[in-house]
């Protein structure tokens, strides 16, 4: 505390568990400021910046990462998973970390999806990844299951936990009021079939669905047909490419064929002009030995 008291710079201090601050520390902040767990809206906002990250990847030259996705079926399943949490008795809903590590994570399993389909060639080697929601569903399973595990073992969820243990409280808005359950909401999921789930919401929101129609991403909803649009695109690119290439390796070989030929027509000349040479050199030595063994005859 005496370091705090004197301290002259800017110091930022996080916790989760602020039910331990002391009163001289609290004394001490000159700006306390409280971070609510995620409503829908901040969450589908996380989904987008996420989106938006992967689409400036692919645009970026050259592409860092590149991969297919459908921006309306990713944003459909996270409508989902929120839909499916706060029906669950748990409510464990993912905070930013865990969309980004969702993120990271379903990339790589439609990248080995990918790679598994070069393989066995059922696609082309210059394709793209294609993230779909069922690799976000994989990870949810996996993290469900895992959730359950921890809740199981430990007899209560984190948030009951950190309530009980009275290190925080993630009932409470931004506004410092308590969340209340107040409606039960009809929804339908992406096979069709109808569920009721318990929504918790604020005690004065009128409209329970407004914050999912609320959507500031600048990010155009990209369905399967403009997917297939895309793919095809980037094939006949690619089939473009694969001719230029193709042409630029005729060019070469034919240049190196034509280089061959002039460097042996070279060669040939050389052997010719030497052998020339040597003829030349052999007639002029014959001819001399003849006048000598002439003048020799003459002398007898």
């Amino acid at each position: 505390m005496r370091v705090l008291e004197y301290y002259s710079g800017i110091l930022i201090l996080t916790t989760n568990r602020v039910g331990e601050f002391d009163e001289a520390i609290k004394s001490r902040i000159h700006i306390p400021l409280y971070y609510p767990p995620l409503d829908k809206k901040s969450t589908m906002q996380i989904w987008d910046m996420n989106l938006k990250r992967l689409k400036e990847g692919n645009e970026s030259v050259p592409p860092t990462r590149p991969i297919d996705f459908s921006t309306k079926d990713i944003k459909a399943f996270a409508k989902r998973h929120w839909q499916e949490a706060e029906a669950s008795a748990t409510k464990h809903h993912w905070n930013g970390r865990q969309i980004k590590n969702a993120f990271q994570t379903a990339v790589a399993l439609a990248e080995w999806d990918h790679t598994d389909a070069v393989q066995n060639k059922e696609k082309e080697k210059d394709s793209r990844p294609l993230l779909e929601a069922r690799h976000f569903d994989i990870v949810a399973t996996a993290s469900r299951k895992f959730d359950k595990y921890l809740t199981e073992t430990r007899g209560k969820t984190d948030k009951d936990s950190a309530k009980t243990k009275l290190l925080r409280r993630d009932d409470i808005d931004a506004d410092g009021e308590l969340i209340k359950s107040a409606v039960s909401v009809e929804y339908t999921d992406r096979r069709g079939a109808s569920s009721t789930i318990r929504r918790h919401v604020r005690e004065r929101t009128t409209n329970v669905e407004s914050d999912w129609d609320s959507d500031s991403s600048d990010i155009s909803d990209d369905t399967d047909e403009d997917i297939a649009k895309m793919t095809k695109q980037r094939e006949q690119e690619r089939k473009l490419k694969e001719a230029q290439k193709k042409k630029q390796e005729d060019d070469e070989k034919q240049a190196k064929k034509a280089e061959r030929a002039a460097k042996k027509a070279q060669k040939e000349r050389k052997e010719r002009q030497e052998r020339e040479e040597r003829e030349a050199l052999e007639r002029k030595q014959a001819l001399a030995s003849k006048d000598s063994d002439s003048n020799n005859s003459d002398s007898e």
